[in-house]
């Protein structure tokens, strides 16, 4: 009888380890699948020939060169949030690294996008450290720069088309 209790005490953390894990495991699959449909349905929608796409865990970016147009999927707390931008109303965007106080590492890093038309700008994070690896945080800081030059690239594309028209 003891030894029973005492394997059950060594095997009670690993499989209370497992069921957490299961749920956790779950929910992000959860969220990866929720990204995926409604990028789907966007790119249906507007009928998007995408170019370029990255997927940050429930956060999915993507840009569609020959219609000029970009489009960002959040999905956070069972809600998925989407957005198709005209890339001909982008006035500028920025990289934006939010340093950790008392260190030097960021806590977050995003793409800010700021459109003619709206009054706030449009963020899209690429590094949350409550959410992210640690670990991928220089990847990510790449992927922004990646993402913000390629925004300008087709910006400068389009003043260029305008000005030949």
């Amino acid at each position: 009888m003891h030894l029973l209790l005492v394997i059950f005490l060594v095997l009670s953390p690993f499989l209370f380890w497992l069921g957490f894990r299961s749920v956790f495991v779950q929910r992000r699959k959860k969220g990866m699948k929720a990204v995926r449909e409604v990028y789907h349905s966007i790119t249906a929608r507007h009928a998007l020939s995408i170019s370029d796409v990255d997927v940050f865990g429930n956060r999915l970016i993507a840009i569609d060169k020959h219609f000029s147009k970009l489009v960002m999927v959040v999905h956070r707390n069972a809600v998925t949030w989407e957005t198709c931008v005209d890339t001909s109303n982008i006035l500028f965007c920025r990289v934006i690294k939010e340093q950790q106080e008392g260190t030097r590492g960021f806590r977050r890093v995003r793409l800010e996008i700021t459109l003619d038309d709206a009054a706030e700008p449009l963020g899209f994070v690429f590094f949350e450290e409550e959410a992210d690896d640690r670990r991928e945080l220089p990847y990510r800081v790449q992927r922004a720069q990646f993402w913000k030059r390629l925004i300008q690239l087709q910006l400068s594309f389009i003043q260029v088309s305008q000005k030949v028209n």
